[in-house]
């Protein structure tokens, strides 16, 4: 098999491109640039690692309260935690006429919590 030559491509022709090319390679890193910063730009709340640690601490935290208070302690709840927002979702113990108020109370004191969202059955 022979080997092919690249056509030929006048100078004139290459001159008149050049320009053409620049400018297409500057809107497209202008493309990508705009692109890069409207995908970076969010409502929501930045979650940095520290964030995440600190809500970890805080729901651990809460979970250890709430397993230290006796009246509390055979509860069935679902903790999480998410911008120092503590949120309970469960039944509180079937055994006791323990509410919202009272766990409110008791996770406010805790170190961490900013905020508490409390839904019990």
């Amino acid at each position: 098999m022979a080997h092919r030559r690249p056509p030929f491509i006048p100078l004139r022709f290459q001159a008149f491109m050049k320009p053409i090319f620049e400018l297409a390679s500057r809107f497209a890193a202008a493309a990508a640039a705009t692109a890069m910063l409207v995908a970076c730009t969010s409502n929501e709340p930045l979650v940095t690692p520290a964030t995440y640690a600190d809500d970890a601490g805080t729901t651990a935290r809460v979970r250890i309260a709430l397993m230290q208070d006796e009246r509390w302690r055979t509860a069935d709840l679902q903790i999480t935690t998410e911008g120092g927002i503590v949120q309970i979702t469960g039944n509180a113990p079937a055994d006791s006429d323990l509410g919202e108020a009272e766990l409110q109370k008791l996770v406010h004191q805790i170190d961490g919590v900013q905020a508490t969202d409390i839904d019990l059955d």
